[in-house]
């Protein structure tokens, strides 16, 4: 059953709900005597404090003058509901709906300057009458739901957060902050809300001027339908930053109200009046009068658009900026992932062909060795050719004659006495391998013909270094180097050392045969590693005959 009340002397019906809140309903009503229509809004007061604001709201309706652009104030009362305390006032019915649904008819279409400058005309009259009165009344949540259509009229509704309530935040301590924020988050929105009541460390003052940014973001909103503070940010409210679309079909004129009416400083802004007194000129005059903060907060938005074009000329194109985003925010993350793209291409880079890279690296290596080597062999160049011709005389006469150098070199002309090669030969003939080789020595020193530490030894120590040196000698493998002409023959405790300490890269395969006039070895394909100091080789392989030869048989030391 449709229930009934009883205000201000009528007898009143439900008929329909209308919209729903937080707090309460709207109902369409009529009189069941008179046959009017009417709006009911219904509120339920759940504790002391919402009894509160519905007595307060209660009580500023009382006092709202009956005006053309305001929704007209039938009667109020309070009843109990089920054991509950409800708020019931009677108002105006408005069928012609609000602003919000009259944009939501065709989202696509924009309305022309002329409409909606009669639009701000109506509402500016309607917040008129509220500010002209004794003490001023401020609004303090005008936007799109709470303007309404009766008979192509505009008219202002909803004065649940109006106010009488002047407060200057320079004058209250910081501590009271919280009390007046608190109270503006209830019953004031957001995304409407002005940088005064946004940001209470800016220490503006609060007061009617609130409701001229407030008409400011409608008028945004109508040309442009988005809200100039979509994200509902207090920073971007607090110092105004927005952006005007750059395709839009109004005039400079104003685009520059709107920037006019969204000052953040309401000492700088300009006041119901003011406005007024705008829009009934507004043909006449030949531009709008900018303030100073006005003006900057212009200069900055032409100053961004500049630099995003000529970033959208240098770089990737953007994504047409459609008004969800600031714009600022938008070039700060297009650059933050162009920074993040270069920095992992740079190591993919590097890692993409490694291979390629150390054989770079190896060939220069060894063109370096390769040249140091012609500059330690160029002094005997001449002994190549008197080898060729001496090839009858023993190697392995040459390889104990470096066996005993102190006595073999005494003479200027070590390798003219064949008595001394026959001598040595026999007493040292238990210091080679296999092969006929003494054992290879390390050395940092690039000359591969430096003698061994071992040979200023006492000939008996020295036989004796050598017996215990063949035990452990291992010829691991032989190698031919591009870039070193000897043969190298390590130990065991070589090869520890380099594969320890150094890379190793895998070398030439193939069967190579190394006459050395006691037997041929085959060479097989081994890891060998790669070491960056130089060996000091006591013996050459002179037969290989695709590698450069020298001729020992004339060195003086």
């Amino acid at each position: 059953m449709l229930s009934r009340y009883n205000i201000n002397g009528r007898t009143i019906q439900e008929e329909k709900l209308l919209s729903e809140g937080g707090y309460g309903y709207i109902l369409k009503a009529i009189d069941v005597n008179t046959k009017e229509v009417f709006a009911l809004k219904k509120s339920y007061c759940q504790g002391e404090e919402r009894t509160k604001v519905a007595r307060n709201e209660l009580e500023i309706m009382k006092r709202l003058p009956r005006h053309p652009n305001l929704v007209n104030f039938i009667g109020g009362t309070f009843i109990q509901d089920k054991g509950q305390q409800v708020c019931l006032i009677l108002m105006e019915f408005c069928g012609g709906g609000s602003l919000f649904d009259l944009m939501a008819k065709d989202p696509n279409s924009r309305f022309p300057e002329e409409q909606l400058l009669g639009y701000m005309k109506e509402i500016t009259q309607g917040i008129k009458s509220l500010h002209t009165l004794q003490p001023p009344m401020t609004h303090r949540d005008i936007k799109i739901e709470n303007v309404l259509f009766q008979n192509g009229r505009c008219k202002l509704c909803d004065f649940g957060s109006a106010s009488t309530q002047r407060v200057d935040l320079s004058q209250i301590r910081q501590s009271d902050f919280v009390i007046y924020e608190e109270e503006w988050e209830k019953n004031t929105t957001l995304m409407y809300r002005p940088p005064e009541m946004a940001d209470l460390f800016l220490r503006y003052e609060v007061g009617e001027k609130a409701d001229v940014w407030m008409l400011g973001c409608v008028l945004y909103t109508l040309c442009f339908f988005i809200h100039p503070f979509q994200e509902s940010s207090k920073l971007a409210i607090s110092t105004a930053t927005y952006n005007i679309p750059k395709q839009h079909r109004y005039s400079d004129k104003l685009i520059d109200f709107i920037r006019l009416m969204l000052t953040p400083d309401p000492k700088l802004r300009p006041s119901i009046f003011d406005v007024e007194r705008i829009l009934a000129q507004f043909h006449s005059l030949p531009y709008i009068q900018l303030n100073a903060q006005a003006i900057e907060i212009k200069n900055r938005e032409q100053k961004l658009e500049q630099e995003m074009e000529q970033y959208n000329k240098n770089s990737f194109k953007v994504k047409k900026f459609d008004g969800d985003i600031p714009i600022d925010e938008l070039m700060n993350l297009q650059k933050k992932i162009q920074t993040e793209k270069s920095q992992v291409k740079q190591p993919q880079q590097q890692i993409r062909q490694p291979q390629q890279q150390y054989v770079q690296r190896q060939q220069v290596q060894q063109q370096q060795q390769s040249k140091l080597q012609q500059q330690q062999f160029q002094p005997f160049s001449e002994f190549n050719q008197q080898q060729q011709t001496s090839q009858s005389k023993s190697q392995q006469d040459i390889f104990a004659q470096f066996n005993n150098p102190q006595q073999s070199f005494s003479n200027n002309n070590a390798w003219g006495n064949s008595n001394q090669w026959t001598t040595q030969q026999q007493t040292n003939a238990q210091g080679f391998d296999n092969f006929g080789f003494v054992q290879t020595s390390h050395s940092p020193s690039p000359n591969p013909f430096q003698w061994d530490s071992q040979f200023n030894q006492p000939q008996q120590q020295q036989q004796q270094f050598q017996q215990q040196q063949v035990q452990h000698l291992q010829i691991n493998s032989f190698s031919t180097s591009p870039t070193n002409s000897a043969w190298d023959v390590t130990t065991n405790n070589t090869e520890q050392s380099h594969q320890s300490t150094q890379p190793s890269m895998n070398f030439w395969n193939g069967n190579s045969q190394q006459q050395f006039g006691v037997q041929t070895t085959q060479i097989q394909s081994q890891q060998l590693p790669v070491i960056q100091q130089q060996e000091t080789i006591d013996l050459i392989g002179l037969n290989d005959p695709p590698q450069q030869q020298y001729d020992l048989s004339n060195i003086i030391l």
